[in-house]
């Protein structure tokens, strides 16, 4: 199968980004700096016409650590015949974040440029057999033990390596938590439940999630929903 593998990287409000592929024995590359995400999109889009059976893998290299991200065919499909649709999808809006005090709301507004989501955006707002935890530009981790940007991803040193000979990484609070860690993807941490459940030190977890507004939620009642998540996957 051809693979259609896309590198691209943010600078401030614009990308740059190198597309490549296979057609018929000839490698086709396509390049841009300075552009919209959107052009990065519409340059895959453009090359799916062309390999519409292309297995989509995108590697961000904003920062390193970052894992490559595999479409599955239902995106893939999605980007070759309405990459609109899927901009629309994958791009939150400007926001407006007040600041001050109520009498200064209606004056003081910050806006904060659109933020692409990429499929681990889409993905962190599900809730499975893995929860999601934000990193930040810097390095920092929201906790999900104490809430704070206080934590960090450090790799464990050989012999305990993943079967590709890639590290095994933990996250390590001032808080003195420690979380085995599955994943690092584009803004996300990826935590196993299981593993998150079974510390049984903390009575409860914040994350922040679509699945969760409130923002913390009790390791009982977490438990819970794994439960009952298990019963509804245990056929599927």
């Amino acid at each position: 199968m051809t693979a259609v593998a896309v590198t691209y990287q943010r600078t401030g409000d614009t990308y740059s980004y190198h597309l490549a592929y296979m057609l018929e024995d000839v490698l086709v590359e396509r390049r841009g700096e300075g552009k919209p995400f959107s052009s990065v999109i519409l340059a895959l889009s453009d090359a799916l016409k062309l390999v519409p059976d292309g297995a989509v893998v995108l590697r961000r290299t904003d920062r390193p650590g970052l894992d490559e991200i595999k479409l599955d065919s239902q995106m893939r499909d999605l980007i070759r015949q309405d990459p609109d649709k899927y901009l629309a999808i994958v791009t939150e809006p400007d926001r407006v974040v007040v600041v001050g005090d109520r009498k200064a709301k209606r004056s003081a507004e910050l806006y904060r440029s659109p933020h692409v989501r990429s499929g681990y955006d889409t993905l962190a707002e599900s809730f499975g057999d893995h929860v999601y935890v934000r990193l930040r530009d810097d390095g920092k981790v929201e906790c999900p033990c104490c809430g704070r940007w206080s934590a960090t991803i450090e790799d464990i040193p050989v012999p305990y390596t993943r079967p590709d000979g890639s590290p095994l990484k933990i996250m390590v609070c001032a808080c003195l938590a420690k979380l085995s860690v599955k994943s690092v993807s584009g803004s996300w941490v990826e935590i196993i439940t299981m593993l998150l459940l079974t510390n049984a030190v903390y009575g409860r977890y914040y994350l922040p999630r679509s699945w969760n507004p409130a923002g913390w939620i009790s390791r009982d009642e977490l438990s819970r929903m794994y439960e009952s998540y298990l019963k509804e996957t245990e056929h599927v």
